[in-house]
């Protein structure tokens, strides 16, 4: 199944592509991703929770983040830790529902 990755928008809308990023100081994270605008091409089962092996804690991403995880497991090189309150490379995370590398 071929997924579109030139058709991408943000979370935040009105929001353009290629615009720096920002940080939201309180969090952390970062006030908006990248996502894919067609999500219904799953490849990967949906999986929204997961596990930061070097702290333990768990976090849950967003419903549109999850489905384009879903649809690409290798769109992202990193997530964040709710915890840490940073992104770290996916191969330090693993999905609370099978125990599997996040993005493998």
């Amino acid at each position: 199944m071929s997924i579109d990755h030139r058709n991408r928008e943000t979370t935040t809308s009105g929001r353009p592509l290629g615009a720096q990023q920002v940080v939201d100081p309180r969090t952390g994270m970062l006030t908006d991703y990248v996502i894919l605008k067609e999500r219904s091409k799953w490849v990967r089962s949906y999986r929204d929770t997961y596990k930061h092996r070097t702290c333990g804690a768990i976090t849950m991403m967003s419903k549109v983040i999850a489905e384009t995880f879903a649809c690409d497991p290798q769109f992202y090189s990193h997530t964040f830790c709710i915890y840490c309150k940073g992104h770290y490379p996916l191969s330090e995370f693993t999905w609370v529902a099978d125990g599997s590398v996040v993005g493998s």
